[in-house]
């Protein structure tokens, strides 16, 4: 889990990345438009993650949400960007590298 917090017109929020996080922002992007909706669903998920776990309600809907988000700034949007690629349930969706061992040939007194 991450946890990043932002000021977003003058108001500071948090964002939370986990298994929620996760879920939510895989049902809030277009599949056929990942590129152009998938910091919306991300910026939603990651405040409705944090809200969930505090026990609160989240004060924004979807469309307030995506209008916030357009008012980030670059550094804000990175900031959230690697604060949700430094969470677990990203890090677990990510496909796992093999690692090829080598086989060594055992050489004996005889074989010398």
């Amino acid at each position: 889990m991450s946890y990043i917090q932002i000021e977003v017109e003058g108001v500071k929020r948090g964002l939370k990345f986990n298994q929620m996080a996760l879920v939510v922002s895989a049902q809030f992007t277009d599949e056929e438009n990942q590129l152009g909706t998938a910091g919306y669903a991300l910026f939603y998920a990651g405040l409705k993650a944090n809200c969930y776990v505090k026990r609160e309600e989240l004060d924004l809907n979807f469309e307030q949400c995506c209008d916030l988000f357009d008012k980030l700034d670059n550094e804000q949007v990175q900031a959230i960007t690697k604060a949700f690629q430094e969470s677990i349930a990203f890090q677990d969706k990510l496909p796992k590298e093999e690692i090829k061992k080598k086989k060594v040939k055992k050489t004996t007194l005889t074989d010398a």
